[in-house]
């Protein structure tokens, strides 16, 4: 059985699947989420007696490291993650009733968890190469990279998710109406879009490119819950006319 509901294949925004993708097995294609997480540890367990004893784990805005720990420890906390994320991911659809009820949210919900969890596995690549090699590699852009890859993804997402209690944008004004719901939706999904493409123009451009994207990713959240407030307001004002 499918640990999720429908064939990640069919998940994937169209325009990226060839014919021979399409026509893989339900299982084999459900096999891909899980195997992210297991080339991730085996990444870790690859390079593990190449790495230092002593891992930088957290960096700063330039890409400077100011945490460190043993590599015992960091060497496999990302594939860690996203293991214990694989497990949660795989038990919400069975607590949300509308998405159960729902081939087109349940393709959205896998295109979420695919698209999360390959960011989490290019995280643990950036890590490990900057331990491996820290003058040869640049954390700070590789990271905006990977930021701009999620949020892209994500805009393609939301933009016609369907209201459901899993995942989106789930403030009062978009949970208790569901037009609200639909036209944030739409509007956040440019704006994820929109703040993927000032990230990767901010790397080309300016030299302090994870700030300008961080603040980008921020401010296109901050618009989408904005909107939906508004939105909610504008239909309630001409509800009660």
């Amino acid at each position: 059985m499918a640990i999720f509901p429908v064939s990640i294949s069919r998940a994937l925004p169209s325009t990226f699947l060839n014919p021979v993708w399409q026509n893989i097995g339900m299982r084999a294609v459900n096999c891909v989420i899980p195997m992210i997480i297991i080339v991730s540890l085996l990444g870790s367990f690859m390079y593990y007696d190449l790495l230092p004893s002593v891992m930088a784990i957290h960096f700063d805005a330039y890409g400077n490291p100011d945490s460190f720990v043993p590599k015992e420890r960091a060497a496999f906390f990302l594939p860690i993650i996203s293991a214990v994320m694989f497990v949660i991911f795989a038990l919400i659809p069975k607590l949300d009733k509308n998405m159960a009820e729902s081939i087109n949210m349940q393709r959205r919900y896998n295109q979420f968890v695919s698209i999360f969890l390959l960011f989490l596995a290019y995280l643990n690549v950036a890590v490990l190469s900057w331990n491996l090699m820290p003058l040869l590699f640049n954390l700070s852009k590789a990271i905006v990279i990977g930021f701009a890859f999620l949020f892209y993804f994500m805009g393609l997402i939301v933009e016609n998710v369907g209201q459901n209690y899993a995942f989106g944008i789930r403030i009062p004004p978009t949970v208790s109406d569901e037009r609200v719901w639909n036209r944030t939706h739409k509007v956040a999904g440019l704006l994820f879009k929109t703040s993927a493409v000032i990230s990767i123009l901010s790397i080309i451009l300016f030299e302090q490119a994870f700030i300008i994207a961080i603040v980008s990713i921020l401010a296109s959240l901050a618009l989408s819950v904005v909107y939906a407030y508004y939105k909610y307001t504008t239909l309630r004002i001409k509800g009660s006319r």
